[in-house]
Parts: structure tokens; C-alpha cells; sequence
């Protein structure tokens, strides 16, 4: 797959300077800065599926394949007068790509769209689930399973739509207890979080407006005086104006619709921007939305 090609000049068009960046698995991508383009760019506002919504369709599911579109983005072809925008300059001269690459913003909306286009019947079936570049197939039984592995096989080569990442070839079979899945929440596993608060929130957070009685009931049951002793200021200031809350022992930043664990050791800190930024669950989220998702569950000082 040719994604991109060398040309001989620049006209007058914004164009990026590109960093190799080695991942785990020790091959190196190519990243680019397209920022600028972006800003200049309409959005796309096709949805893309919730995380917590996927997962609660895999719950009841015994047999689980992820199949992964290799280098998913670079399967759509650029525009031609698309292309002068995508151009990167390096010490080997100029490139532009002919493939669409990583880092542009509408991307992810576009590429979901295509994807549920051509596999609206199986999603509609309710045993799949489509994640931008990722297809997950999910069964009961395993004999259902092999046919609708077999049946998206099939369907995507129809669309000369068939490379994927050979990890996810082979389906994942795995047992799931009365629990459900185990998912990551700043490092804590759902099933150790199911206790009274945990429930009562969960419950009141799929009421939207049961929120803000939430927080009161939290704050009248959950206030320690003692506390206060402890605190410095401006922390006090900030404990007695009811930014903060006690529960179960731990200290919570109050928000206008939430409260977020408040976190003190720099190592834990790291641990969770590491966690976040490294967690399956997490998505093809840009760093503002990552930022956004740990701040509703996590503060610290200076966040």
C-alpha cells in the first residue's frame, strides 16, 4: 500500500515537519502535526460508540474476537486535491500522501461511517460492535461465533476491505464470571468497587438529574470535621467552602456535576496518566478529550 509520494515543490500550503515514534512492539510510526489543518477544518459529527455502552453488550457474551483493520485510516484514499494539504518535508525532500493518514480530525467520524455502511446488517443482528478501526464480534455459543467470523470475512473482501492485524485473527475465548468484564477505573477493577456508594452513584448517574441530590446526600452524610485539623490552607479554604467531601475515607474534589478522587502522590499521578493513556478502553481519544476524562475521576493540586 503506497500511502504516501515524493513530489518536487511546495506551493504555498501549510506543511509538517515529522517525528518517527518507536512503540512497544519496537516499530516505528510516523507522526505528523496536522494541527493547523484541523483548526481550519469543519467537524464531522457522526457518532462514535461510548465505551461503557460497548461493554455493556459484550457482558453476556462467552466467546469475544477483536479484529483490528491494519492501518485502518490508510485504507481510504486522499482526494487529489486533498493532497497538497497533507505534506510533510524531511532531510529526503518533499511528501505528500495519497493515503489517508493519522492525526487528521475527521478521520475517525469518516472512517465509522464507512464501516457501518458496510456492515449495517451484521451490526443490526446485535453481535457485533464497530469502533472506528476495530470489529468486535461477540457470541454465546461458539458454533454462532465461527459463522459470523466467517460471515464479516466474507462481507469485507466484497468491499476489497481485508487486511487485518494478524493478532487478531484468532478469536479470544474466555470465561466471564457474575461480575461481567473487568475494566480498568484509575487502576482499581470494577468488581472491588461494588459496594453501597459505588451503586448509589451508578444509579444516579443514569438519572441525570438525580446528580445534583446526590451530591447534597454525600455531603451531608459523608462530612468530617476532623478532617479539617488536618488541612492546610488553601486546601482548608477550599474544604470548608464544600470543594472537598469525605467518602469511605477518601477525600473528593467536588465538581459542578461530579466529584473526582483527589490524588496526592506524584507516582499514582503518573500511574494514571500512564494507565489512561495506555488503556484499550479508552479509544482513539485526542489528548483534550483524554484530559477530560481523567479530570472527571481524578484532581490534584495544580491540575
Amino acid at each position: 500500500m503506497d500511502v504516501i509520494r515524493m513530489i518536487g515543490h511546495n506551493e504555498i500550503v501549510e506543511i509538517t515537519n515529522p517525528v518517527l515514534i518507536t512503540g512497544d512492539d519496537g516499530k516505528s510510526r510516523l507522526c505528523r502535526d496536522f494541527r493547523a489543518l484541523n483548526n481550519y477544518t469543519k467537524a464531522d459529527r457522526y457518532p462514535i460508540p461510548r465505551i461503557p455502552h460497548a461493554l455493556d453488550k459484550l457482558a453476556k457474551a462467552k466467546y469475544i474476537t477483536k479484529m483490528d483493520c491494519m492501518k485502518g485510516f490508510n485504507q481510504n484514499g486522499v482526494e487529489p486535491n486533498s493532497m497538497k494539504l497533507l505534506r510533510i518535508i524531511c532531510h529526503m525532500g518533499i511528501y505528500e500522501y495519497t493515503r489517508m493518514p493519522f492525526g487528521i480530525k475527521n478521520v475517525p467520524a469518516h472512517f465509522q461511517r464507512m464501516v457501518e455502511t458496510i456492515l449495517q446488517e451484521e451490526i443490526l443482528k446485535g453481535w457485533m460492535i464497530v469502533y472506528i478501526n476495530d470489529i468486535i464480534i461477540y457470541s454465546e455459543t461458539w458454533e454462532d461465533h465461527v459463522q459470523y467470523i466467517d460471515k464479516v470475512l466474507d462481507r469485507s473482501k466484497n468491499f476489497k476491505f481485508s487486511e487485518w492485524e494478524p493478532e487478531s485473527d484468532t478469536p479470544d475465548s474466555r470465561n466471564t464470571d457474575s461480575e461481567g468484564t473487568e475494566t480498568p477505573i484509575l487502576g482499581i477493577s470494577s468488581s472491588e468497587l461494588h459496594n453501597e456508594l459505588f451503586n448509589a452513584v451508578m444509579k444516579a448517574y443514569a438519572k441525570h438529574k438525580q446528580c445534583g441530590i446526590l451530591l447534597q446526600l454525600l455531603q451531608q452524610k459523608y462530612r468530617s470535621p476532623e478532617l479539617e485539623s488536618q488541612l492546610e490552607e488553601p486546601w482548608l479554604r477550599d474544604y470548608k467552602d464544600n470543594k472537598f467531601i469525605l467518602i469511605d475515607g477518601l477525600l473528593y474534589h467536588r465538581k459542578t456535576h461530579t466529584s473526582a478522587l483527589t490524588i496526592i502522590d506524584r507516582d499514582y499521578i503518573s500511574l494514571i496518566l500512564q494507565e489512561c493513556h495506555d488503556c484499550p478502553y479508552m479509544g482513539h481519544m485526542s489528548e483534550d478529550r483524554t484530559k477530560e476524562s481523567i479530570a472527571s475521576k481524578a484532581w490534584w493540586p495544580k491540575w
